[in-house]
């Protein structure tokens, strides 16, 4: 029986606040498979852990993160007193970890930053990268083939295997809502492997377990 991964979003980011590196770390201390993250550039290009494009939600402080410097950002705490992490933080927390990073590219321009940051650390069996954009996905495959990329998708195309063609991803990552039966099996006979997110009820990790998917993103993912 293959085994279903367990994937903690952004971190754990049901017990911790997301992206930070305590919720990193819980999400290794409860055995993930993935951790998700999501990284951006600041204005001097440097790749940093960041879901929105304004800071204010999850910092104490205001603005777009590309109108920052790596520098000037990194004075400003998150909400739960820690700094914003850069990507190489990230890095060597799991580098001596089993758990394998899944990073989403949010700054569609980031593939090659990003690409060469990962590579210094770890082997392509280590990380996924994944983006809603399809053109970034194919330019990470045009940097290294031998990286495992994940599409993103917010609904479902009208023909899965030319998306699949003409990205050349590996995985298919969709919202719970987006998801069927038949779908699922599509795709996994294409030799696609299937990511649902973001799901934190007991009912709904049920519902995706029975249709065989191959990989669960959750805010609590040792709820998975």
């Amino acid at each position: 029986m293959k085994k279903l991964l367990r994937i903690g979003h952004r971190g754990a980011c049901g017990y911790f606040l997301e992206n930070s590196i305590s919720s990193f770390k819980i999400a290794i201390e409860l055995g993930v498979d993935l951790i998700e993250t999501d990284v951006q550039l600041t204005k001097d290009r440097e790749p940093v852990l960041m879901h929105d494009k304004l800071i204010d939600r999850t910092t104490r402080g205001r603005g777009f993160v590309w109108d920052y410097t790596y520098n000037d950002l990194s004075k400003i705490d998150l909400k739960n007193e820690e700094k914003i992490p850069h990507l190489k933080e990230l890095c060597e927390l799991v580098s001596k970890e089993k758990t394998k990073l899944y990073v989403e590219l949010v700054d569609f321009q980031s593939s090659e930053i990003v690409t060469e940051l990962l590579l210094k650390y770890f082997s392509v069996e280590k990380f996924l990268i994944a983006s809603f954009n399809q053109n970034t996905i194919l330019k990470v495959k045009e940097i290294n083939e031998n990286i495992q990329t994940i599409v993103n998708l917010e609904g479902v195309p009208v023909s899965i295997e030319k998306m699949i063609e003409d990205c050349k991803c590996d995985n298919i990552s969709l919202g719970f809502g987006a998801i069927d039966i038949d779908l699922i099996k599509k795709i996994q006979l294409y030799g696609k492997r299937v990511f649902v997110w973001t799901i934190n009820d007991y009912r709904e990790i049920k519902r995706a377990k029975k249709m065989k998917v191959d990989g669960i993103v959750s805010d609590f993912p040792d709820r998975i």
